[in-house]
């Protein structure tokens, strides 16, 4: 029997939304069949779901070991001071908008704190000043974290001849800082894949500069080079992984089977409405009361009915157990009492990671933005994907999230610059909710242009075949 000498390619994945973006794309479907081992490293490497799914004669699944990455991370003084660290630190001149709120804050509960604060309120303004001053520093800072990583997957690498690790951040989410260390320590190239637009911007600094970054846009290459220090010839645009259904209409429903499917009426407009995270947004059921009040009311412009898509992290599980199953069974509750009002809740597959969503949700998704007639969300990318289908967007502004001011979240970079395009409205009081929706339902051609820039500045290239193209640039770098 011939032996397989291609080097294995490792892919990290910790919780649902990088199962989405490395594995069921076709980022996946291009690296199994390149003939390369595939390697993948995630928490819940024991459910046989997901073994059904992924595993075969050149795909293993093994388990990643963050349960012991999160002991070492409280028992380390060190570790949690750097992340700290990180979250404040960008070159001189180049701070982040959600990075100075987020300073001036922690700099404030240290005066609250007494006197026994007194040398850390002195200290800690200092060593922020100096790490954003000098780039040797902030080097060293890496070197720091990256010597006393811990090592938790040596058999692993022992095991395989792995020519490539991937991850989804930049070191600066949950432990891929770790098992980062682990790769670079034993001589394996590191791949970055950026999940999320805002990543660059409100996650903190580079906590370990990978070999190689794949960036959505040249607006996140950008960002990557000037807040992070990475330099420009490691980094690819590949486009937006997530956005490849969207820009394949064939993939999606027609809108009789999407309205079949959630019970809605053909005849009445359809306003979609993203709730926010409830991690830090507590006002989602207030959200939903006033809507079925308004609808009830006809204070719209035409007959409509609504759909509620939850946020996928209120289906996040911690030992099995769903963590707001009172605040679901709360909106189950008001599903029961409004009419026109309906709830998409995603799947979620695992009991050990969360929000592993079927790959149905992404075309669920798109054909409902598609079909819609009026989007409401707070400030999500989810502007982005209602533009890409010429659906308007209302930012439903009427409460504060985790306690920042709107006003604040507005300034930050990755908002900002979609703000300015015009293709987007806010409503700060139920009154200009109300109006901003009823002159979308009169007139949709409504700030058309803007959704169109915004797609031309967000959507990054290869609508489509992004995942295909971001695949061919991984193998390249493991051949």
């Amino acid at each position: 029997m011939a032996i397989n000498k291609k080097k294995a390619i490792c892919l990290v994945v910790d919780q649902g939304f990088s199962v989405r973006y490395l594995l069921r794309s076709d980022i996946y479907k291009v690296l199994l069949n390149s003939g390369h081992p595939i390697v993948i490293l995630t928490p819940n490497a024991d459910e046989d779901y997901f073994r059904r799914e992924f595993e075969s004669e050149n795909v293993s699944v093994h388990r990643y070991r963050v349960d012991r990455y999160e002991i070492h991370y409280r028992k380390s003084l060190l570790h949690r001071f750097m992340r700290t660290v990180s979250l404040f630190v960008y070159p001189k001149g180049r701070q982040t908008n959600h990075a100075r709120f987020w300073y001036e804050r922690f700099v404030d509960d240290l005066r609250g704190r007494g006197p026994a604060a007194i040398p850390l309120r002195v200290l800690f303004p200092f060593l922020i000043r100096c790490l954003c001053a000098w780039r040797l520093l902030r080097r060293a800072l890496r070197w720091t974290e990256f010597r006393w990583a811990p090592v938790e997957h040596g058999t692993l690498f022992d095991e395989y001849e792995v020519g490539l690790l991937v991850v989804t951040s930049l070191g600066n989410l949950s432990y891929d800082l770790f098992i980062m260390a682990e790769a670079k320590k034993r001589g394996v190239r590191i791949a970055s894949l950026i999940l999320s637009w805002d990543n660059p911007t409100t996650k903190g600094s580079a906590r370990l500069v990978p070999d190689f970054v794949v960036a959505w846009s040249e607006t996140m290459k950008r960002e990557l080079v000037d807040f992070h220090e990475i330099p420009e010839d490691r980094i690819h645009v590949g486009g937006v992984v997530q956005y490849d259904t969207y820009f394949r209409p064939e993939r999606l429903q027609e809108k009789g089977d999407l309205f079949e499917r959630f019970g809605l009426n053909p005849e009445l407009r359809l306003i979609f409405f993203c709730l926010m995270s409830p991690t830090q947004f507590p006002w989602n059921p207030r959200l939903i009361e006033m809507m079925g009040r308004l609808v009830e009311e006809g204070a719209f412009y035409s007959p409509v009915q609504v759909l509620f898509r939850l946020h996928p992290i209120y289906f996040r599980v911690k030992n099995g157990k769903s963590v707001f199953k009172e605040e679901l069974d709360r909106i189950r509750s008001l599903e029961k009492a409004h009419a026109h009002l309906h709830f998409d809740f995603p799947g979620n597959l695992s009991r050990a990671i969360s929000y592993d969503m079927p790959a149905e949700e992404a075309v669920k998704l798109g054909s409902t933005l598609r079909h819609a007639d009026v989007l409401l969300c707070f400030f999500s990318s989810m502007m982005i994907e209602a533009s890409i289908f010429d659906t308007p967007v209302v930012n439903v502004a009427l409460y504060e999230k985790n306690r920042i001011p709107t006003r604040v979240i507005e300034r930050h970079e990755h908002l900002k610059r979609i703000l300015r395009t015009g293709g987007v409205r806010i409503a700060y009081t139920e009154k200009e909710l109300v109006h901003e929706i009823n002159a979308y339902l009169q007139s949709p051609e409504r700030d058309r242009e803007g959704r169109r820039r915004i797609v031309e500045q967000e959507a990054g290239p290869n609508r489509g075949v992004a995942g295909r193209n971001i695949a061919e640039y991984l193998l390249k770098i493991v051949q």
